[in-house]
């Protein structure tokens, strides 16, 4: 053992999310998969998302998204994305 109780600090420190502000990509037409993917490789972790029903060409990807294009968003802000189904 290592005897006593180790400091747990700096796991803490690598876990806390740092609020960063990214501009938001742009994701119509990305699927669900690639899309999650996209937001999390700039930074974007609070995502979420909801299907409705959109024209069979659009089924399986991103119709809308909750934060525009290219705006200013805190990493830490809900980022709704809307899939066809």
């Amino acid at each position: 053992g290592f005897g006593g109780a180790a400091p747990n600090n700096i796991e803490e420190v690598t876990e806390a999310k740092k609020l960063v502000y990214l501009y938001m990509p742009n994701l119509i037409g990305h699927s669900e998969e690639g899309a999650v993917k996209k937001l999390e490789e700039v930074g974007f972790y609070n995502i979420k998302v909801e299907y409705e029903t959109a024209p069979s060409g659009l089924v399986g990807t991103v119709t809308r998204q909750s934060i525009p294009e290219n705006a200013t968003v805190g990493t830490d802000y809900e980022i709704i994305i809307f899939i066809g189904k």
